[in-house]
Parts: C-alpha cells; sequence; structure tokens
C-alpha cells in the first residue's frame, strides 16, 4: 500500500454537486501522511503546475478525483525564474553563434536564422529570423543550401496535398 499526503480542500462533487470540506489524499507531494493546508501543500510543492486529489463525497459515497491547478505565488515566482534561466541559456548560446547563426525551420516553408535572442543582433538592428550583415560568405551559402532542400521537402508536401484535394499550382512558387 502506498504513502500518501492528506491537503484540506472545499470542493464541489461532480456527482452531486455538494460542496465538500474535508482532506483529500494526494501522492504529489513527500508523501509521509502530513495533513496540509491547499495553501501550504501549494507552496510546498512549488515546482509542480499541478497535482491531483483523490476522495470520496461524503454525501453521495461517489469516489472523486481532481486535477488542481498550482496557483500559489511561490510557483509563479519559480516559474518566471525557469523563463527568465531559459531565455538567458537561449540568449548566451544565439550570441556565441554571432554571426553565423544556425538555419532552422518547421513544415510549410517556415524559414528563419535562429538570432532572435543574440545580444550582437538586437544591438545591430538585425530583424528576428534574418542573416546580421556580418555573416560569413561559407556559412551564407550554406544557409542557402539548405534553405533550398527544405523548400523541395516542402514543395513536395504541397504538391501531394494539392493532388489530394485538387488545386496545385506551380505559381505558388
Amino acid at each position: 500500500m502506498g504513502m500518501f499526503d492528506y491537503v484540506a480542500a472545499d470542493l464541489f462533487c461532480c456527482y452531486c454537486g455538494i460542496q465538500a470540506s474535508q482532506d483529500f489524499q494526494c501522492k504529489d507531494g513527500p508523501c509521509l501522511l502530513d495533513v496540509y493546508t491547499r495553501e501550504a501543500f501549494e507552496d510546498l510543492i512549488f515546482e509542480k503546475s499541478q497535482y491531483r486529489l483523490a476522495g470520496t463525497c461524503n454525501n453521495c459515497k461517489n469516489n472523486l478525483q481532481y486535477l488542481i491547478w498550482n496557483k500559489s505565488a511561490k510557483h509563479s515566482e519559480y516559474i518566471d525564474q525557469q523563463i527568465f534561466k531559459s531565455k538567458r541559456n537561449l540568449q548566451d548560446e544565439q550570441t556565441s553563434q554571432h554571426p553565423n547563426h544556425p538555419f532552422g525551420g518547421g513544415n510549410l516553408c517556415n524559414y528563419y536564422v535562429l538570432n532572435a535572442y543574440c545580444n550582437k543582433c538586437q544591438e545591430m538592428g538585425v530583424e528576428n529570423g534574418s542573416l546580421p550583415p556580418d555573416v560569413t560568405a561559407e556559412h551564407k551559402k550554406l544557409i542557402e543550401q539548405q534553405f533550398e532542400v527544405f523548400k523541395e521537402k516542402s514543395l513536395k508536401v504541397f504538391k501531394m496535398c494539392d493532388e489530394i484535394s485538387g488545386v496545385y499550382e506551380d505559381d505558388n512558387w
């Protein structure tokens, strides 16, 4: 039998609609059979965006399970810090690759250069997704080659989709 914690919460039963104020079981914390208020538990598990509560309705006796979003201020601060770290890492990575940023692209001919967070490109006023003016000729040629391959693959997908729907036109390119 597994361990869990109790989280005191006021939640409505999805079967009978009665508000249940009770201690729900939760396995998303330390699982030491401790009892927490909802606020204290959310602060304790601040790294998690959501957690599950389980219990039985005191009125209709149905089993209840809830997926609860962590709305604590501590969780919001944690998420803000993670976003800041991620952006800083992107900044460092992209700035270190200046001026020869790698090629990026998604499906259906989305084509861009990965420079959105490059400090040097921002100082030079280079548009996000564009090659900086000081890019080496060798790297520019490589990017153009990669784009041609990418364009050919995307064109094949377009042709295939358009042939299925019957609307393919060569003028799209």
